[in-house]
């Protein structure tokens, strides 16, 4: 498998793909408590799905650093971006809630990082969709265009 997250690519290959992929799904319910008998639940609605991906940049693939700095920057920005999961994108936006480094290996001086493995956790960031909203602002309004209610002046 491969992923991109935004511009970020996750995995070349399947030899240098994400190491794993965790995602959940969930539904909010409110407790309605009754005089007898148990408790009536009630459907507020679905919550945020969130991901957890965990993967590494290695240098016989990528600049770790090039790549690590550029998913920190997305960290840094809380920008919504699109991720794709192998070749599928369901036009979903996530934001990085959590992110995790642990440098694994380094050159002998130490400077730099040849091999890291990261992990980091997404929260679902629903975008409205445009076009969907100006329709329907637009059909809202136009609704009262040629009603007398909203043209005082006009022939009953």
């Amino acid at each position: 498998m491969f992923a991109f997250f935004g511009n970020i690519i996750l995995g070349v290959t399947p030899l240098t793909g994400p190491k794993a992929l965790n995602e959940t799904f969930g539904n909010s319910y409110a407790r309605h408590d009754v005089i007898r008998g148990k408790p009536v639940l009630q459907l507020i609605g679905e919550e945020l799905d969130t991901r957890e991906i965990s993967f590494f940049f290695d240098e016989t693939f990528c600049d770790p650093a090039a790549q690590w700095a550029t998913l920190w920057a997305a960290y840094k920005i809380k920008a919504a971006m699109p991720l794709v999961t192998g070749v599928s994108f369901d036009g979903r936006h996530f934001v990085i809630e959590t992110l995790e480094r642990d440098v694994l290996k380094t050159t002998r001086s130490g400077w730099r990082v040849v091999r890291l493995e990261a992990t980091m956790s997404l929260v679902e960031a629903p975008i409205p969709n445009l076009l969907t909203a100006a329709l329907s602002t637009a059909a809202s309004q136009a609704a009262g265009l040629g009603s007398s209610t909203t043209k005082p002046d006009a022939q009953r």
